[in-house]
This record gives C-alpha cells, sequence and structure tokens, in this order.
C-alpha cells in the first residue's frame, strides 16, 4: 500500500484497532465474524484510513439508542428489543438511505460516482481509491449521478448507503494476494449460518430461473440462510476449483449470451448436483469494485422477477430480526429492492 508514510504509524496495540467497534459480541456467527473483518480490514489499511469517518456511533444499551435520533431507523430494521448490546454503527455496512435519520443525512459526505461500466452500467467512485470505512452509494443506474442532489425516492434506483469493508474497494490495491489472505473476510461465512444481504431486480431475466444473487450487506435486516455453502474469492474460481472451463470465455466476453446462460446453467446442476446451496464471491471484482456476492443456487421461482421480490422462494430461506432469528420475511411489493 503505496500511501503509507515513511516511517510507518506506530503498531496497533495488542489485539486494539483505532476503528471504534463494540468488541467481543458474539451472540451470531455473522456479528462475530463482521467483528474480526473490521478489525483485520482496518489494521491493513490503518495508515491509509480517511481522515474523517462517519456513522460509528456506539450504543451501549437499548434505552440509550431509544433515546436517540436513531431509534426509528432501527425499530424498523430489526426490532430495539430482539438487538443486543452494546452495539456500533461501525458494526454496519449497509444502511437505507430513505430510513436515515435526517440530522445523519445532512452531515453524510459520500463519494460521487460517474458511469464506469460499460456492459452493467456500474456507477465509478471519482478520484483517489475507495478506502476502508468509506461511505459512498452503490447500484445500477444510468446517467451521471451526483448523489447530494437525489431526491429520496431515487435512491430506491441509484443505490443506499455502502460503506467499504476491504482495504481498498476500488483502485489496483483491490486484491493484493498476499494482504487478501490475511483478512478475516477473504475466510467467507461457514455453512449454516445466516448472512445479512442485498437484492435488487431482476436477475431471472438474465441467469438460469431458479437462482438469486445476493450482496452481503451487514444491516439490511434481511437474512440468507446460506445452508452448505462453498467459499470462492471470484468468479474465476469456478474454473480453478471446479473444472467450468466455460467461465473463461464468460469472464472475457468472447462468449455470446446463449454460451453465457448455457454456462450458468452447467455450473448450477453440477453445484446442486454436489450438494451445495449457496457460493460466496469474497472479493468479486464488479468491474470497478470489490464486491463481495452471494449466488444462492436453491431452486426458487421459475417465473421472471418484476420487482425485488423472489416469489415462490423456499420458506425459511429468508428471515429478518436480529441475527435472523425472527419470523420469515414477507417481501414489500413494488420497487426494484428487497425490502
Amino acid at each position: 500500500y503505496t500511501c503509507c508514510p515513511s516511517p510507518p504509524t506506530p503498531p496497533l496495540p495488542p489485539g486494539g484497532s483505532r476503528y471504534p467497534l463494540a468488541r467481543g459480541m458474539s451472540d451470531s456467527p455473522q456479528r462475530e465474524w463482521m467483528q474480526r473483518v473490521v478489525e483485520t480490514s482496518a489494521a491493513a489499511a490503518e495508515c491509509c484510513l480517511p481522515t474523517q469517518t462517519q456513522l460509528l456511533q456506539t450504543f451501549a444499551t437499548a434505552t440509550e439508542l431509544r433515546a436517540s435520533p436513531w431509534a426509528d431507523y432501527f425499530e424498523h430494521v430489526y426490532g430495539i428489543r430482539t438487538m443486543v448490546f452494546p452495539f456500533s454503527l461501525g458494526e454496519i455496512a449497509f444502511f437505507y438511505w430513505d430510513r436515515l435519520p435526517l440530522t445523519a443525512k445532512a452531515s453524510l459526505k459520500l463519494r460521487e460516482q460517474q458511469p464506469g461500466g460499460e456492459r452493467w452500467s456500474y456507477m465509478v467512485i471519482e478520484g483517489p481509491a475507495l478506502r476502508f470505512g468509506e461511505l459512498y452509494g452503490h447500484g445500477f443506474a444510468w446517467g451521471r449521478v451526483r448523489h447530494s442532489a437525489l431526491r429520496p425516492s431515487e435512491w430506491r434506483s441509484h443505490g443506499n448507503v455502502w460503506r467499504c469493508l476491504h482495504p481498498w474497494c476500488s483502485g489496483p490495491g483491490r486484491y493484493v494476494p498476499e494482504v487478501f489472505a490475511r483478512l478475516a473476510i477473504s475466510e467467507g461465512l461457514p455453512s449454516h449460518t445466516r448472512a445479512e444481504v442485498f437484492h435488487a431486480c431482476c436477475d431471472s431475466h438474465d441467469w438460469p430461473q431458479g437462482t438469486a444473487w445476493f450482496f452481503l450487506a451487514p444491516g439490511s435486516g434481511v437474512f440468507l440462510d446460506l445452508r452448505r455453502t462453498v467459499v470462492l474469492r471470484t468468479h474465476a474460481d469456478l474454473a480453478t476449483r471446479f473444472g467450468f472451463s466455460c467461465w473463461g470465455s464468460v469472464l472475457d466476453e468472447t462468449c455470446h449470451s446463449w454460451c453465457e446462460r448455457e454456462c450458468y446453467v452447467e455450473t448450477v446442476e453440477a453445484l446442486r448436483t454436489e450438494g451445495y446451496d449457496t457460493i460466496q464471491f469474497t472479493n468479486y471484482d464488479a468491474e470497478h469494485y470489490a464486491d463481495y456476492e452471494v449466488w444462492d443456487l436453491r431452486v426458487g421461482s421459475a417465473d421472471w422477477q418484476n420487482d425485488g421480490c423472489l416469489p415462490d422462494y423456499p420458506r425459511g430461506t429468508l428471515t429478518r430480526g436480529w441475527a435472523g432469528t425472527g419470523e420469515e420475511c414477507r417481501c414489500r411489493r413494488g420497487g426494484d429492492l428487497l425490502r
């Protein structure tokens, strides 16, 4: 990481980090893992961390949270009575823009974006590379977007607020093998745990029907049961790990749409036969970002999606409440996002 000064900053205290966090909480596998993700990514990028960090307040008790401007937000997302304290906003990597407290919205400084993906029209961060802890709006959109000028309703299609969880989420440093191997994010979540996810319409138009794509989104309040999962770094590992040679043509875009779909179908059928339910891509390079994707291979709906909901999805797969231990999700119809 070339931004490190010379001499480097002093080492961290044993077991410590300069990034605020409510430590020692192990009420769910995801929360315990996320604390290690934050600590290892922050340590790897310590000398490169932004000078100003946002949305890091810690709440010691439910009473303290209820007395804060964040009460309505977390009552909506989790239900405060279900939460385990202490709790830090630093554990959250995804925030719903239209639910944020007005005081938080007013003070947010998000990295501006412009279109940069020819194929998917991804929005690309302008200026220096996106670093651990920085906040950005992430989504699919057409045309130049300055998020500060968007009306709240427009954020539904242009993206919500995300926090970078890798040491670098854009630029040439978003994957450095010897560094990435030491990060907790490279381990992924174990089988038979629940992961908080984000989903947007519409997978069924493009991929084999019955599968769904998600982004890891701690803070969404929507939990996906991973069941038996396999952890890969990126889509290319489907070729190196499982021998699906067609992925070479898919990734270098020499494969036409019929060939691409055939490759996806072959992959899904083979991995289902081997007993896998989900795949985690911990460092998928989504053209310009280091994203964390989850591909659910289970048989869901055979119908096209018309909104962010996943019709006829296997019962019990998506749940809500703190750590996903609440009742089954009931998706709000209409709009592009799974809410």
